[in-house]
C-alpha cells in the first residue's frame, strides 16, 4: 500500500544556528527519520538563522532552535512544528498527522475501538 499523500511533497525545514549542540541532534534526527521512512524523497533543508538574508527566521526562532517545520508542499499555509528536543517518533507522529504513511498500529487499534 502506497502512502496516502507522496512523499515528494512532504517539507522538512530544520532552523539551526552554528555551534548548537541541541541543533546538531535534531538534525540527525530529522535525516535519520527521513532516510528510513521516505528514502530520502522527502524535502529537507536545515537553516541557519544567523546567515544573511534569514532575519525573519531569527526574529522569530532566536531563543527557540532548533526548530522543525513539518508541511504538505501543497498546503504551505499548514505547518506543524517540533521545538528544542525532539525524537524520530515525535517527527513520525507530526507527519502522520498531516497526513503522510500510514496509519500508525494505535490509530488502527482505537478505530476498531470506536466501530
Amino acid at each position: 500500500m502506497p502512502p496516502k499523500i507522496p512523499w515528494n511533497l512532504l517539507r522538512l525545514t530544520l532552523f539551526t544556528k552554528k555551534d548548537c549542540s541541541l541543533c546538531q541532534t535534531a538534525g540527525l534526527n530529522a535525516a535519520g527519520w527521513r532516510l528510513v521512512e521516505t528514502q530520502n524523497q522527502a524535502q529537507y533543508k536545515s537553516i541557519d538563522i544567523f546567515e544573511p538574508g534569514n532575519g525573519k527566521w531569527h526574529d522569530a526562532y532566536v531563543f527557540d532552535v532548533p526548530v522543525l517545520h513539518i508541511e504538505n508542499e501543497k498546503e504551505p499555509s499548514k505547518i506543524l512544528k517540533l521545538m528544542h528536543r525532539f525524537t524520530q517518533d515525535e517527527i513520525d507522529a507530526k507527519v502522520r498527522e498531516l497526513g503522510f504513511g500510514y496509519p500508525s498500529p494505535m490509530s488502527i487499534k482505537e478505530a476498531r475501538e470506536e466501530s
